[in-house]
């Protein structure tokens, strides 16, 4: 077994996992996961979603460039911007969130 085949089979049992949990959550929810979310929160939820797929668009183009010297300077500075997003004094999360 290569490495890569041992990363493919650890990534499909994860899927798996994931999958499993997700079928218990939303059983779990039961009748009450038809309720409607307010719509201000869909829609934060929605623009997150789609600038996270964007995020992973930008570095999975990086990724299928090939990891030379120039694209993992990229990736770098991906990585850097997104941390420092989540640190930014300037734009703390609320203390009572």
């Amino acid at each position: 077994m290569t490495i890569r085949e041992l990363v493919l089979i650890k990534h499909s049992m994860q899927d798996l996992a994931l999958k499993v949990e997700q079928a218990i959550e939303l059983n779990e929810l039961g009748t009450k996961g038809d309720e409607m979310v307010h719509p201000e929160v869909a829609k934060i939820i929605l623009a997150f979603k789609e600038a996270t797929d964007k995020i992973a668009a930008r570095i999975q183009k990086l990724i299928d460039a090939g990891l030379n010297a120039e694209t993992l300077d990229a990736l770098k500075a991906e990585v850097a911007t997104l941390n420092a997003l989540g640190t930014d004094p300037e734009n703390p999360i609320p203390p009572n969130v």
